[in-house]
């Protein structure tokens, strides 16, 4: 990706480093370039801020690490969304909070008040005085049938999902009135403890409790939504299901979750297909198994005959002399299309032999006449077809 430096590089790393050492480097060069050191340059200071936590995001997990190892950028893009790293995709602020909340302990400021809150509150579920939080992600099950996944189709959802109070604004607060700021944590949605061990200073770090994080508190509540601020919506969602998919295949919906907190994106909506199992078809990847029924006459002499398709139409295929039950016919291009791409699988039908089970007169003779010409005993004349059979 034109623009983005390598992790490693970044970290001034060397591809061998091991998890200590990158917690290492990125603890250090954190305190070097936290933008609430640098506030004549604040805005490069944040970029910068922002690339090196994107470095320790993937590095620092085994997993992300292994795949930007194999891969480069694009082996951990889909980590990250459409729109790349969000400080919401930070999810390991509690590896560093200590660091910034000794570093502005020091300083004589609110730790509440730094940018690290404002950046990572909602990545790392804890509070944030005014920072953005992204919107729960929902999800729902959707039942399509066999055909549906051939075809596509276009689907209207209903969820249920919680949309800001259009009578306080989202605030919870009643009209005219608005939430105060906590005197507990002065607004900033945490209370800090510090504690002597020995020579060594621990700082504790936890959400306020009388205004749950938030750093405000409502003394007069919105009697619409009950001072949550929230109230349930049911809206219908507009889906458009590709042709090829199959059972748990999950589609993401971008921005259709819940409502963000503090100006936040909203959430995503993950909808899990469940495709419904179909009595004529046997799906196998792309491919779909049918059952071909073969009158015993085609199978000996030889001859055409149809088998359904999974459109809702019939296809003739060729029976050769002598076909025995159970052969396979495979009639290519007529399977599960194969999801981003305009190729097909294969139907594959298995032969089975149709035997009259009340055969006529007529037939009886002309049976009796060529169990003669091959010299096949029949036995009595009432079990004549049990062979058959």
């Amino acid at each position: 990706m034109p623009g983005k430096r390598d992790y490693y590089e970044v970290l001034g790393l060397e591809r061998s480093a091991n998890p200590d050492e990158v917690k290492k480097a990125f603890r250090k060069l954190a305190k070097e370039h936290h933008p609430d050191v640098h506030k004549e340059n604040k805005k490069a200071a944040e970029e910068k801020f922002k690339e090196l936590s994107e470095a320790y995001e993937v590095l620092a997990d085994p997993q992300k690490r292994k795949r930007y190892d194999a891969g480069g950028f694009e082996g951990v893009a889909t980590d990250f969304g459409d729109q790349g790293f969000r400080w919401q995709d930070f999810s390991r602020a509690g590896d560093v909070a200590d660091i910034f909340g000794d570093m502005f302990a020091r300083r004589g400021a609110p730790f509440g008040g730094t940018i690290f809150d404002e950046m990572f509150g909602s990545a790392r579920g804890g509070p944030g005085r005014a920072g953005p939080r992204q919107g729960d992600h929902l999800q729902v099950t959707v039942p399509v049938t066999l055909q549906e996944a051939a075809t596509g189709v276009e689907r209207e959802i209903p969820i249920r999902r919680r949309e800001p109070c259009e009578a306080c604004g989202g605030t919870g607060a009643k009209r005219g009135t608005r939430p105060e700021v906590c005197t507990t944590c002065q607004g900033t949605g945490q209370v800090r403890q510090v504690s002597q061990r020995g020579v060594a200073r621990m700082i504790t770090v936890t959400s306020c409790g009388r205004c749950d994080g938030t750093g405000a508190v409502v003394r007069e509540k919105c009697p619409t939504c009950a001072g949550e601020g929230a109230r349930e919506h049911r809206p219908k969602i507009k889906l458009k299901i590709p042709a090829g998919v199959d059972d748990g295949v999950r589609l993401r919906i971008a921005d259709e979750g819940e409502a963000g907190m503090n100006g936040g994106p909203r959430g995503h909506l993950y909808v899990a297909l469940e495709v419904i199992p179909d009595a004529r078809f046997r799906r196998e990847g792309d491919d779909l198994h049918v059952e071909a029924a073969v009158p015993y006459p085609v199978a000996v002499l030889g001859g055409e005959v149809d088998v359904p398709t999974v459109l809702g139409d019939t296809a003739r295929v060729k029976v050769a002399r002598g076909t025995r039950a159970n052969t396979l016919l495979r009639l290519p291009g007529l399977g599960m299309p194969r999801m981003g791409s305009s190729s097909r699988g294969d139907m594959v039908a298995r032969v089975v032999i149709e035997v009259p089970r009340e055969p006529t007169r007529e037939e009886e003779e002309l049976l009796r006449r060529l169990a003669e010409l091959r010299g096949v005993s029949l036995g009595a004349r009432r079990g004549v077809f049990n062979k058959f059979r």
